[in-house]
């Protein structure tokens, strides 16, 4: 039986899988923030409504993609968990994993709402979908 932390964490896993923010929006507790790392990127924080504005439109590019979760960790003593994912399947990588994400999640009290996400993901690729215009906002 999955723990709250892994029930939480396969939602998020899932939407993003899925390219669908639906489960986001009541995923993410009211205060919620994300840092989008490294922070050499200088992507700004984002709160809860300007990150699902933002993901939104990314998301659309990934839409029929798969995530490998390469590795989950939990830590329900500090309301943590932290996953590594690999994407493949996307219009952009032909079958291909293309993308690395790991992220570090901090969940309420209740282990039912996260309240912070830092996100490190390619940053090489990153650079090379701006290149192409397809990332068109930061």
């Amino acid at each position: 039986m999955a723990t709250a932390i892994q029930a939480a964490l396969q939602v998020f896993i899932d939407a993003y899988a899925r390219g669908d923010i639906t489960p986001l929006c009541t995923l993410f507790a009211p205060e919620f923030e994300i840092e989008l790392l490294p922070k050499s990127m200088n992507v700004v924080p984002r709160n809860k409504e300007e990150y699902l504005s933002w993901i939104r439109g990314v998301l659309s590019t990934f839409r029929d993609g798969q995530l490998e979760v390469v590795e989950l960790i939990e830590a329900p003593d500090s309301r943590k968990g932290t996953v590594h994912t690999r994407s493949y399947d996307t219009a952009l990588a032909n079958g291909t994993p293309h993308m690395e994400y790991i992220w570090i999640i901090t969940f309420d009290e209740t282990l039912n709402k996260i309240v912070h996400v830092k996100e490190f993901f390619d940053s090489g690729l990153h650079v090379r979908l701006r290149e192409q215009g397809l990332v068109v906002q930061d």
